[in-house]
């Protein structure tokens, strides 16, 4: 079958939607139970900081071996093969007894997500190239909401199962939704085929047509970081800090993942009006204000009136996931180098993000033990205003230069 003849059918579309928000669930399943495998394993804010790096550092040392893997076998056959370790990994850390099954878990989880979510991408970006609609918006919204479902489930439970048993539990629903979609997903045939020069080459670490690529992928690091600093943070922040008690104390972060889901699921709409350049550098800048202004009056308030404090939290996390939420999935969809196979592009910008992802958070918790848990949090707003200037300038050229085009098709 030649790409030509090619149609995407809804079972696959559904099926991707499905695979997207089971692993979005199976990554966070162990999120609201983070202080207790805090406290369970006796570990300070700076260690369980650096413990989380392993997981960053997985995913830049398997990069190159995950993008030739789904670029060799296929994202369909790399999501059925692989997607046990992403299993293994929740149950390491969510289960482990030691410090040394929790550093495994997240080894193995660096490797294993980096694998599914290039294959997921892939997927997704086929099914754009077919339809012609921007699906990753939709799937990075679906995603979110796998997310916002394992935390709500999962806080909603803290005195109802230990901590095994969810993980578990959620596990095993996770490996059979998988199994039972990738007969559904998209087969080798519908990805673009290479141009014959392509084959041959190799993408490199350090050279000046990168330059652009790293930009993109900083930014996206950078919305991403937020993203991953509110999960695995803001509980603990909420509790320590704001001396809110369970279940409570994941509401910021409930909040902060709603907001996403709306925003994904509208930003496409906001792009084409105003394009992705000013978009990602207003979202920045007012998820950036959103986050300072929340803490700063937060922690002023928290001594006198916690509950006061948390719903000042609340709020201002709610704005910043309105802010950050488009950036990512905007982002992705511009990650792209003439010449190079997309898988390996793909896995570049997977194995970056997600190190920054995890490394960076990871760092915040060493940096928190020296300045505390809510000065360190100052450092994600900072990345964003940053990372929303930078992308303007990468991306305000390329939407100039299209639009040049397509006036002098016009013209023609």
């Amino acid at each position: 079958m030649t790409v030509a003849t090619v149609n995407v059918s809804r079972a696959s579309i559904r099926a991707v939607h499905i695979e997207y928000f089971l692993i979005a669930l199976l990554g966070v399943t162990w999120t609201p139970r983070i202080p207790m495998i805090k406290d369970a394993l006796e570990l300070s804010n700076g260690q369980l900081g650096r413990m989380l790096m392993f997981g960053g550092l997985s995913g830049v040392f398997f990069s190159k071996p995950a993008g030739h893997l789904v670029k060799k076998y296929t994202s369909k056959r790399v999501l059925l093969w692989f997607v046990p370790l992403n299993v293994a990994s929740a149950v390491l850390i969510g289960c482990g007894t030691n410090q040394s099954m929790f550093i495994g878990g997240l080894i193995v989880g660096g490797f294993g997500f980096l694998l599914i979510y290039t294959s997921l991408t892939m997927q997704a970006s086929t099914i754009t190239h077919f339809t012609g609609s921007n699906a990753l918006n939709r799937l990075t919204a679906i995603a979110t909401i796998g997310s916002l479902g394992a935390v709500a489930v999962g806080s909603a439970t803290l005195t109802m199962f230990t901590t095994p048993e969810y993980v578990v539990g959620m596990s095993v629903l996770a490996i059979g939704g998988f199994i039972a979609c990738n007969p559904f997903l998209i087969r080798e045939d519908f990805h673009e085929p290479e141009t014959p020069g392509q084959a041959g080459m190799k993408l490199p670490w350090f050279a000046k047509q990168v330059i652009p690529l790293y930009i993109l992928i900083f930014a996206m690091s950078a919305s991403g970081f937020a993203e991953f600093s509110a999960n695995d943070w803001a509980s603990i922040y909420a509790r320590d800090d704001l001396l809110i008690r369970a279940p409570y104390y994941s509401l910021p972060f409930v909040a902060f993942q709603c907001a996403i889901v709306v925003i994904r699921f509208s930003s496409s709409k906001l792009s084409e009006r105003y394009g992705n350049a000013n978009i990602i550098r207003a979202l920045a800048v007012s998820a950036a204000v959103s986050w300072t202004v929340g803490m700063v009056v937060a922690a002023r308030i928290a001594g006198n009136s916690p509950w006061s404090a948390l719903a000042v939290a609340t709020v201002s996390f709610a704005i910043a996931g309105l802010g950050i939420g488009a950036i990512y999935p905007s982002l992705m969809s511009a990650v792209e180098l003439p010449g190079i196979a997309k898988p390996l592009v793909l896995a570049r910008m997977f194995s970056i993000s997600t190190a920054f992802f995890i490394f960076g958070p990871g760092f915040m918790g060493t940096l928190a033990q020296f300045i505390g848990l809510q000065n360190a949090m100052f450092l994600a707003p900072a990345l964003l205003v940053v990372s929303g200037i930078l992308s303007y300038r990468v991306l305000r050229p390329r939407e100039i230069g299209l639009l040049q085009v397509e006036e002098a098709t016009s013209e023609r």
